[in-house]
């Protein structure tokens, strides 16, 4: 009898811890999205309006491939002028969504999809990952907070959703694509699941396609032969279908699968002295000559000083912003490179944002109309971050995070608002 009531205590005992510890996660996820509803400007959530191909050119490219074309109506900023036709460049993602939108909607994409793509799902997805990564909810409630409204996320996120530009959209649509795909790195890693995240990420953002390094790594680690084999036909066949449809419209479009036809964005436009992009590309759309200045505008960043009358003033600088002090929770990624780096997987993350870092550095443009944040850092900013999770963690440094995560937000929020 003592025995059996022993063993109905203790199952009650798990029962009741079971249910705590979801109602904490529940809570922690509340708290996410609260402070998200109350940081991010609420003007976009409130006024409807519509992303045209005037404003979008994805949203262009689409109506284009409704029209039974692959060229736009008309040429807008940053696209492609080939063979005396107008192109989109950006990455098919946001175009796939507006054409299967426009179809019922053929004046453009009304603003309340992107409220339903980014800012419904990204708070949710942030927590999930920081909270694989952290164990603790409050670990990953501060990280949550962290990333959505201390690093250059939030500044984008108050732009793509009030005006809905293209390149906003697809660094918005990238982040849900990279959140899914660490999620399922540092989880069951079906493979399958990190890939379609990845091709998310890689029809937004060209770059994140390094990623696929370390999911490869992680098909190839897979434990059992039968498990290992399966794990490797899903990882060639999200290959495959990633490479598919970028490859074909290079192609149908510019000749050349291997060209995506950003070149041509500055025909045009090689001889005005004012175009600071266009002087730039004129030496290559990458060449390590951009570097000394790509770096110093990653890293350091600084405001420039403006002088109005008999006081000085710091003024956030467009062409980027130091990603170190805006954002002072990345300096655990070199405070535990150690750890980092004796941890396979994350070991793996870190050379493939290691090569993003290095191909960004490389690059003609900083990413320019980006004040007092960079909006670059974005191809890896989440990944590092998600990285240096388990050591945020402890009787010290839970208060640096804590400190790190209030700068930022501040920063963010309203240095720059």
């Amino acid at each position: 009898m003592s025995r059996f009531v022993e063993n109905q205590w203790t199952q009650f005992r798990q029962r009741w811890q079971r249910s705590t510890q979801r109602q904490r996660r529940v809570a922690g996820l509340v708290a996410v999205y609260l402070a998200v509803y109350l940081l991010i400007d609420a003007q976009p959530v409130t006024h409807y309006y519509l992303l045209t191909p005037r404003n979008n050119s994805n949203v262009a490219e689409a109506d284009a491939w409704l029209h039974g074309r692959l060229d736009l109506a008309e040429r807008t900023y940053d696209t492609a002028l080939h063979d005396g036709k107008v192109y989109n460049v950006y990455p098919p993602m946001f175009t796939l969504i507006s054409a299967a939108i426009m179809a019922s909607v053929p004046d453009g994409v009304p603003n309340t999809i992107l409220i339903l793509l980014i800012l419904l799902p990204l708070p949710g997805l942030a927590y999930a990952v920081f909270l694989r990564r952290a164990q603790r909810v409050w670990i990953a409630v501060l990280l949550s907070w962290g990333y959505l409204l201390g690093t250059s996320l939030l500044p984008l996120l108050d732009r793509g959703l009030r005006n809905g530009e293209v390149w906003v959209v697809n660094h918005l649509l990238s982040q849900i694509g990279l959140l899914i795909f660490l999620l399922d790195y540092f989880g069951r890693r079906r493979i399958w699941v990190g890939g379609v995240g990845l091709i998310v990420a890689f029809w937004s953002r060209q770059l994140t396609l390094l990623y696929l390094l370390p999911l490869a790594a992680a098909a190839w680690a897979a434990e059992g032969g039968a498990s290992r084999r399966w794990r490797v036909a899903g990882l060639a066949l999200v290959t495959a279908v990633m490479a598919a449809l970028p490859l074909t419209l290079n192609s149908l479009k510019f000749g050349n699968p291997l060209d995506s036809g950003y070149r041509y964005v500055y025909e045009g436009r090689w001889d005005d002295p004012d175009d600071w992009a266009a002087q730039s590309a004129a030496r290559g759309l990458f060449s390590p000559v951009f570097a000394p200045r790509n770096l110093y505008y990653m890293n350091i960043g600084l405001p420039l000083l403006d002088e109005p009358l008999w006081m000085l003033r710091p003024v956030p600088n467009s062409y980027g912003t130091g990603i170190w002090w805006t954002t002072p929770l990345l300096l655990f990624a070199l405070v535990y490179g150690r750890l980092l780096w004796a941890d396979r997987a994350v070991r793996a993350l870190v050379l493939a944002v290691g090569a993003i870092f290095v191909v960004l550095m490389t690059y003609h443009t900083t990413g320019w109309a980006q004040l007092g944040s960079n909006r670059f850092s974005l191809d890896f900013l989440v990944v590092l971050l998600a990285a240096v999770g388990p050591h945020c963690d402890g009787p010290r440094r839970r208060w640096v995070v804590l400190a790190c995560v209030l700068w930022s937000v501040w920063y963010f929020r309203w240095a720059l608002g």
